[in-house]
């Protein structure tokens, strides 16, 4: 083989590489270990939420909710939201021995908040998230505070598009 066509191969894979690296962020690929960019909504961002939960929920839930942009606040604050959230493990999937295979988390919340003019807004939330039960108690304590997680912050997003909406809905410019 020839120094000259090796070369050309070289150059030929560098040039592929530079190709494909500049087409992936044009696909909307983000690498794992940049944080995602938060899309502000219009008006959910200064609205307060009151957390009403056991403590471990509400450490919980209020990064969640920071994650989304909104502030979880002692009682008491003028025009909060209120977010009530409770939580329970549910188990399925049994095997021969009667022991679950898998098991969800649902959490229930109710959020409710009160518009300037007057009127009252409400809705009830549910996040159910499965995860799968292993023999392993730390596996398994890891897999069911993941789905935990994850269903906090599925209710996070609801939380903030529903406040989003609601402060449209109640703004005198409609």
């Amino acid at each position: 083989m020839s120094q000259r066509g090796a070369r050309w191969r070289a150059a030929a894979r560098m040039a592929a590489g530079l190709l494909v690296a500049a087409a992936l962020p044009a696909c909307g690929f983000a690498p794992a270990w940049r944080e995602p960019a938060a899309v502000p909504v219009a008006g959910a961002e200064a609205l307060p939420v009151v957390l009403a939960a056991e403590p471990a929920l509400a450490d919980a839930a209020a990064g969640a909710l920071a994650g989304v942009g909104l502030d979880a606040v002692e009682a008491g604050a003028d025009g909060a939201a209120r977010l009530e959230l409770a939580a329970r493990e549910e188990r399925y999937g049994l095997r021969g021995d009667r022991a679950a295979t898998r098991a969800a988390v649902k959490i229930a919340g109710a959020l409710s908040w009160t518009a300037p003019d007057g009127r009252a807004f409400s809705e009830e939330l549910l996040a159910v998230v499965p995860y799968d039960i292993v023999r392993s108690d730390f596996a398994a304590e890891m897999a069911r505070r993941d789905a935990e997680r994850r269903a906090l912050q599925d209710l996070a997003q609801r939380v903030r598009a529903l406040l989003a909406r609601w402060r449209a809905e109640s703004s005198p410019d409609r």
